[in-house]
């Protein structure tokens, strides 16, 4: 069923994404993972390719257009397809401070993490699956979308 198929995934070294990433390569699926950090990104290379010889890690900011961009047309470029995308990356590091001692820098990161690389990788997928006319495009949320814990107000905030 996924043998053959192509599916892109930010935030694909650890958590959710690298779990997804892990079942879908031994489903047989092309995996692309995307990540800032290089050292993670060959670490989860090096599982997904035990099952998934042609699977690819390509470094993303993925608030950066330009290195969203890149990451799909590099994935098409190597595959000739997209089938999916798993938008998937997020930022909790500087989601439990107190709303009043929230730095409006971190706010800032926090929105582009959360909302704008969701838009921006959507924006590169889309181009890519209206003309192949076929592909799936998944958007992670946090349960604290839904349900407050305390000290994440302004995480919850953006995620609604």
């Amino acid at each position: 069923m996924f043998e053959e198929k192509v599916d892109i995934i930010t935030g694909g070294t650890s958590g959710i994404g690298l779990a997804t990433a892990e079942l879908l390569a031994k489903e047989g699926m092309h995996v692309v993972i995307a990540s800032r950090n290089s050292e993670k990104g060959e670490e989860a290379l090096s599982i997904l390719r035990k099952w998934s010889p042609r699977s690819l890690f390509i470094k993303t900011d993925v608030t950066n257009s330009q290195d969203v961009k890149n990451l799909v047309s590099q994935t098409y470029s190597t595959f000739g397809k997209i089938d999916v995308g798993f938008n998937n990356a997020a930022n909790t590091e500087a989601s439990s401070s107190a709303t009043h001692e929230f730095k409006e820098e971190d706010f800032d990161h926090l929105i582009n993490v959360t909302l704008k690389s969701v838009w921006l990788c959507m924006k590169y997928q889309l181009q890519v699956m209206t003309k192949q006319n076929s592909g799936v495009i998944v958007n992670t949320s946090s349960m604290d979308a839904i349900l407050c814990s305390a000290g994440t107000g302004v995480y919850i905030l953006v995620t609604n």
